[in-house]
């Protein structure tokens, strides 16, 4: 039941993407780009922003409860989220990743978000059983 659940989240990403015009990561940046002026109080688009933010807290989401059901069922998991981390800083971490990886800029969003997160965020390695 787990796997079905998590199955229909992901999948739902995968389809709003084009529903909303953006197919690619290279389209998510140009949307979080705005975000990142807006953190700076800077003009900006604020649809763009809203539309960024949506996804980022949506993606951060999700990724969190597939982290969360892989340590359930004993696999690594994704990224290891601090708990006080806001949406602001997601935001300018996924911009610099894309920024820092313009080769990954065709993949799907949740691709590089998730690639971000767990550059950002790396889980300590597991310790073996003794």
């Amino acid at each position: 039941m787990k796997k079905l659940a998590l199955l229909l989240i992901i999948s739902s990403l995968f389809v709003a993407s084009p529903v909303l015009g953006v197919h690619n990561s290279a389209g998510w940046l140009s949307e979080c780009k705005e975000g990142v002026k807006f953190l700076n109080n800077e003009p900006c688009d604020l649809a763009k922003v809203n539309h960024c933010m949506g996804f980022i807290i949506g993606a951060d989401q999700m990724l969190s409860k597939v982290s969360a059901a892989n340590k359930d069922i004993e696999i690594n998991q994704l990224y290891c989220r601090p708990f006080d981390l806001v949406t602001a800083q997601t935001i300018r971490i996924w911009v610099e990743y894309l920024e820092n990886n313009p080769q990954e800029l065709n993949l799907s969003p949740i691709e590089t978000f998730s690639s971000a997160m767990t550059e950002a965020f790396p889980c300590p390695e597991p310790q073996p059983s003794k």
